[in-house]
């Protein structure tokens, strides 16, 4: 389901399937007034259109799992029966959100309001080092919807994503796991956390294949500071720095197009050609399919007065045949590296001490330098 973000998002606007635990005494009280229905427990339930066991389970266990589906339809029986009921008298009573299997978020914080910086942060963390998985057939069950997991060696950049979620979502740190693999360090989202992103405007699978956009909500807020957020975690994620003696200082962000599609030319695998030997013709095709999110970060980077360029650099063959493209926006000269440093930065140590002593630099440096 996509939604225009509008700030709030409901545990009703998610898949009918997910589930939500609801506080003990709460749902004692709704499950009285449902029983004060004249009739056998079983006739009730079919009443309801839910399976009498599910009703028995919930008066044995009030907090166990109970998918939305069946508390719509539990509001909607209570209502037809005169019972002041709505959907927003019970969310503030729900203590768990999640799936029926994997982790959820214990207390989470709805309804989920999705105009925050911190949300923007985990957007933007899902077009970088994030990614939410494509459906897989051959993974174990709880993760065939495919799964949002952000991947980043750096220990800081984790944290605060995960100190942003927590804000946005609720939850504890635990829910928010962990894993090294192959020598990568991934936090695995909650499945909700996902759901969310794929309503506001996320992507599932290959980002260089589908070339999303920048969501449009963030694009056409006028919210400065939305723009500046986007811009940080992209930064910090895909972004590079260099202080070179006598050339260019540059800041720059490099993303991936596939182009196999549109490329008529047959390459060989592991194949790298630069962009300036290939033909006209092969140059017009790129440049006129160039990386969407590239594209809007360039003009995010105007619009809060850094100027900067947009270049395709290579294509290269995968290991699959798959024709790939890389572009690069480039943010060089000292005034628009001032700027940078003092809206955007860099979370990571490392980059941030090189970009410190780039700005700290008081000796001129050549601006007409052929770049190697």
């Amino acid at each position: 389901m996509k939604l225009n973000s509008n700030t709030v998002i409901h545990f009703w606007d998610f898949q009918p399937n997910n589930c939500v635990k609801i506080e003990k005494n709460f749902m004692k009280k709704l499950l009285s007034e449902i029983l004060s229905y004249p009739g056998y427990h079983y006739k009730i339930a079919k009443l309801m259109n839910v399976d009498e066991s599910i009703v028995n389970d919930i008066r044995r266990n009030p907090e166990k799992k109970i998918e939305i589906n069946t508390i719509k339809k539990i509001v909607k029986f209570l209502k037809k029966i005169g019972k002041q009921i709505e959907l927003r008298y019970i969310e503030p009573h729900i203590i768990w959100f999640g799936a029926h299997t994997g982790k959820g978020i214990t207390n989470p914080k709805l309804p989920f309001m999705t105009n925050s910086l911190d949300f923007v942060k985990l957007l933007s963390a899902s077009f970088g080092d994030g990614t939410i998985t494509n459906i897989s057939h051959s993974t174990p069950q709880k993760y065939k919807l495919g799964v949002l997991e952000y991947t980043n060696e750096d220990p800081i950049l984790r944290q605060e994503l995960i100190n942003s979620a927590l804000k946005v979502f609720g939850g504890n740190k635990k829910e928010y796991v962990i894993r090294y693999y192959d020598g990568d360090t991934s936090i695995y989202f909650p499945s909700i956390i996902r759901d969310v992103l794929l309503m506001t405007g996320g992507v599932r699978g290959e980002k260089s294949v589908h070339n999303p956009s920048i969501p449009p909500w963030i694009m056409n807020s006028s919210n400065k500071n939305m723009w500046i957020t986007w811009l940080k975690q992209t930064l910090d994620d895909e972004g590079s720095v260099r202080f070179r003696d006598n050339y260019n200082h540059e800041v720059y962000v490099t993303r991936v197009m596939d182009i196999t599609e549109i490329f008529s030319r047959k390459l060989e695998i592991g194949i790298k050609i630069s962009f300036n030997k290939l033909s006209e013709r092969e140059q017009q095709v790129i440049k006129k399919n160039p990386v969407r999110l590239l594209s809007d970060e360039f003009k995010l980077l105007q619009r809060i007065g850094i100027e900067s360029r947009l270049k395709p650099q290579e294509i290269y063959v995968t290991k699959k045949g798959r024709i790939k493209v890389k572009w690069r926006l480039y943010i060089t000269k000292k005034g628009n590296l001032n700027i940078f440093a003092k809206l955007i930065n860099f979370t990571n140590l490392r980059k941030g001490k090189i970009l410190e002593r780039i700005v700290g630099e008081n000796v001129g440096i050549q601006t007409k330098v052929k770049r190697k």
